[in-house]
Parts: C-alpha cells; sequence; structure tokens
C-alpha cells in the first residue's frame, strides 16, 4: 500500500505551522525535514491528523527538532515518550544552546 503524505503550511502571526496529515515514516519525516530547514520562524507541527505514526519518523524529526523553536500539536502520550528516548521534549523543543 503507497503512503499518503500531505502538509500544508500556514503563517500566522507567532510563526509557522506546519498540518500534517497521512502516514509519517522515515520517508515522509525526511519531507518535514526539508520543510522545517526552511524556516526562520518558529514551527507548529500539527500532527492531529496523521492516521499512521511510525517509529521511523521520531530520528528523523528528533534531529531537526534540536535545531528549530517546535511545537507539536496533536501528539499523544506514546510519541511524547518516544521523543523523549531520543532527548526531546516535544511539546517544548527548542535549538540546543
Amino acid at each position: 500500500m503507497k503512503d499518503f503524505f500531505e502538509f500544508r503550511r500556514v503563517q500566522t502571526s507567532g510563526g509557522v505551522v506546519l498540518l500534517l496529515e497521512g502516514d509519517l515514516n522515515a520517508r515522509t519525516a525526511c519531507e518535514v525535514r526539508r520543510a522545517m530547514d526552511a524556516e526562520s520562524s518558529p514551527v507548529v507541527l500539527d500532527v492531529s491528523r496523521i492516521r499512521r505514526f511510525e517509529d521511523t519518523a521520531v530520528p528523523v524529526l528528533s534531529f531537526v527538532m534540536r535545531e528549530h523553536t517546535v511545537h507539536m500539536r496533536g501528539l499523544g502520550e506514546h510519541w511524547r515518550k518516544m521523543f523523549r528516548y531520543f532527548g526531546v521534549d516535544a511539546e517544548r523543543a527548542s535549538p540546543s544552546a
């Protein structure tokens, strides 16, 4: 079965929201990473419409979350724990000093 994934960028007064939808895995997380690398303002990743969130996405997103100010919206407890295993507080991620 082919992955379905898309995201939409929404500019807000406080930064950018990336609305993610579909299947998030290592490949699609790389798309998100490229989008985040292009941003200079804080980013909110809204994962509330992700239908399948694979473990392989976590290390890809963890890496970029250490470099950018990011907040994740719609993340379940299991995924918050997974990000913590990679040293990232997914609810309050900001660049490392």
